[in-house]
């Protein structure tokens, strides 16, 4: 088999301008492509079957044992492959040591509704910061959640900060978006059990748990919350007790506290 050869790409390369729009939201993105920089989050991608379609090294910085053989593996791909200099390598990278490597890749887009119903699942309600949308989705990962939706979504979900902060959640929890009617339409008729964050509610530390039951927690946005009509739906509130003299958490904070009320 002959290996396939990189293209050698300058600063103003048409691949290395198409990277830099990605990343920076500059144009539209129809194709809900996003960046990835550095090994860990490649091999994650490709572990969890997230197709590349475009790979950038540099040799003088990609020197590792590890990124020359990510780079030789590629070459038996489909993947365009793209040879930079340090200084090109510099403007696609966001940190001070990159290690090299990065890659524009697809974001997994789901059709509404799920085939099979979640049995855990969380609902962001009109989250608009993408780190918290990334460490939200990580949490959602290490409780083991089955599913995330997005409604009134305000975030970019192929922003940079949210896979960067998710550590490859992104990819490895199923996310779906939808509007609250259909959602709401949904959870009832699965007989989901819903779970609304409020301080009216019950301390999360004693929130009964029914295993056999679908739940369905939902997280606002950082700034109003959810949409009230939450509360026209069956529902229990829950509270996270607070003890000092801050009266909430951050909202990423709130969503791994209760999720691990639930599934720990």
């Amino acid at each position: 088999m002959i290996e396939k050869r990189a293209t050698l790409a300058g600063g103003h390369h048409p691949s290395i301008e198409h990277y830099l729009n990605v990343k920076e939201n500059r144009r539209g993105n129809p194709d809900r492509k996003i960046t990835l920089e550095g090994l860990f989050e490649i091999t994650t991608a490709r572990h969890l079957g997230v197709p590349l379609t475009e790979f950038f090294y540099s040799p003088e910085l990609a020197a590792t044992p590890e990124t020359r053989k990510l780079i030789e593996d590629l070459r038996d791909t489909p993947v365009d492959l793209f040879e930079v200099s340090a200084r090109v390598f510099q403007k696609l990278s966001d940190r001070d040591e990159p290690d090299g490597v990065a890659a524009l890749a697809l974001f997994p887009v789901r059709a509404w509704p799920p085939a099979t119903v979640p049995k855990r699942m969380a609902v962001l309600d009109g989250l608009e910061i993408p780190g918290n949308a990334g460490t939200i989705l990580r949490s959602a990962d290490g409780a083991g959640l089955d599913a995330v939706v997005f409604i009134n979504r305000k975030v970019r979900l192929t922003h940079p900060k949210l896979v960067h902060s998710s550590l490859g959640a992104c990819f490895s929890v199923p996310i779906w978006e939808t509007d609250f009617q259909t959602l709401s339409a949904y959870l009832q008729e699965n007989q989901f059990r819903v779970l609304l964050g409020d301080a009216k509610g019950p301390p999360s530390s004693q929130l009964r748990r029914e295993p056999g039951k679908p739940f369905c927690m939902v997280i606002g946005g950082e700034k109003k919350s959810f949409d009230t009509a939450w509360y026209e739906l069956p529902h229990e509130k829950v509270k996270i007790p607070m003890r000092g003299a801050v009266d909430s958490l951050n909202a990423a904070c709130a969503a791994t506290v209760l999720f691990y009320s639930l599934t720990e």
